[in-house]
């Protein structure tokens, strides 16, 4: 693996990062601030392909999980 000053992740929605991880070799915050708003610019643009209701879609019906002497 390339040796770098910065490994970084982010996560989160279109609309705020939700988590960053990073491994740095003393980076000031101007950078460190920078690679989070790069990461956050590059995955909201990727996001925004996704439908927005693809939760609904994946969701199932709620069973029922009370034994048969509760349900009677």
């Amino acid at each position: 693996m390339v040796e770098t000053q910065l490994d970084l992740v982010v996560a989160g929605t279109a609309d705020a990062v939700l988590m960053v991880e990073s491994e740095a070799k003393e980076l000031n915050e101007d950078i460190m601030l920078g690679a989070v708003m790069f990461g956050h610019r590059h995955y909201s643009s990727r996001g925004s392909t996704r439908s927005s209701n693809s939760h609904e879609k994946a969701a199932k019906e709620p069973r029922d999980v009370r034994s048969s002497t509760e349900r009677l």
